[in-house]
């Protein structure tokens, strides 16, 4: 697993042929997901669990060997690097000491809702940064997870910006409820207010 960045780290530079195709992926999602979904508070005090358990038995006969632990919005993405690894992990997650009322569960990575992907377009945005969009529109809609968005690519068109996204699950099931579905893949945000006064 990963550690944080504050934390030692050891990498290598290359992975073998066989480490990629045998690693098994597991998303680490608080119970009620995707209406429930961690903070990255939490997200680090889940990682942290997980590394105290290695710590405790790490004169065990199991060695976990982890190629990657990444924060996602609202979960956390464990690559386990062998069968063995993935064993451990999923006997492990019952024994992990979180918060009071924390509830988790591990499920395989291929069982994840896939992220929903949109286009966005934002007149007289040219001299606002990505950040500046997404609070702008967190700040006019409602019901939706904004702060769980990622940019995936920005485009400067003149005065104005295009931004494609991928959503959360409940984002993506509120934009379509009014009316953001079409012929064109990935769909075009139709119904998002982003007004910007003063430009």
């Amino acid at each position: 697993m990963t550690p944080r960045p504050s934390a030692a780290t050891i990498t290598r530079e290359h992975r073998s042929y066989s480490e990629v195709t045998s690693a098994e992926r597991f998303a680490v999602i608080p119970m009620g997901y995707p209406k429930a979904l961690f903070s990255t508070k939490e997200l680090s005090k889940v990682q942290e669990a997980i590394l105290d358990i290695i710590r405790t038995q790490r004169q065990g006969a199991i060695k976990p060997y982890f190629t990657g632990c990444t924060f996602r919005p609202g979960w956390l993405l464990i690559s386990c690097a062998n069968k063995e690894t993935a064993d451990w992990l999923k006997a492990t997650m019952p024994e992990l000491k979180l918060w009071t009322g924390a509830k988790v569960e591990l499920v395989a990575k291929a069982n994840m809702p896939k992220p929903q992907v949109y286009i966005g377009y934002f007149p007289k945005t040219e001299k606002y940064s990505n950040k500046d969009i997404l609070q702008l529109l967190e700040g006019q809609n409602r019901a939706l997870r904004i702060g769980d968005w990622r940019i995936l690519n920005r485009v400067d068109r003149g005065k104005q910006i295009e931004l494609t996204f991928s959503v959360d699950p409940l984002s993506d099931e509120q934009l379509k409820s009014v009316g953001n579905v079409g012929a064109t893949a990935p769909p075009i945000l139709l119904q998002l207010s982003c007004y910007v006064p003063f430009a």
